[in-house]
């Protein structure tokens, strides 16, 4: 038994994933504009770290490490009292750059 017709489902399942990363970027975008400009409301920086933990986790397993990486950077900011927004802001704009460059053409 070879591996293609398995290898071929794989291929298609990350392209559709990789397909997905626009609107996910948007949820990024929104989350954290939500976050920034309500600043004590603890729903909506639960809604910006849930954001990044399913980026990380769902990037991890569909082969996409720079943006698992980036989206646990964030989260782990998100959940760290001492961190300011300044560095909130460069996680969230790492993430934005690797989820642009993780949107194109799938590599095999």
């Amino acid at each position: 038994m070879t591996s293609e017709p398995l290898d071929a489902v794989w291929h298609e399942l990350r392209r559709r994933y990789r397909d997905s990363l626009p609107a996910k970027r948007e949820q990024l975008a929104a989350a954290w504009d939500a976050a920034r400009n309500r600043p004590g409301d603890h729903a909506v920086w639960s809604e910006l770290e849930a954001c990044a933990h399913r980026l990380s986790g769902s990037a991890a397993s569909y082969a996409l490490p720079a943006v698992a990486a980036a989206a646990s950077e964030l989260e782990q900011l998100v959940t760290d009292a001492a961190a300011t927004e300044a560095q909130m802001q460069d996680a969230v704009e790492a993430l934005d750059r690797v989820l642009v460059g993780a949107s194109g053409p799938t590599s095999r």
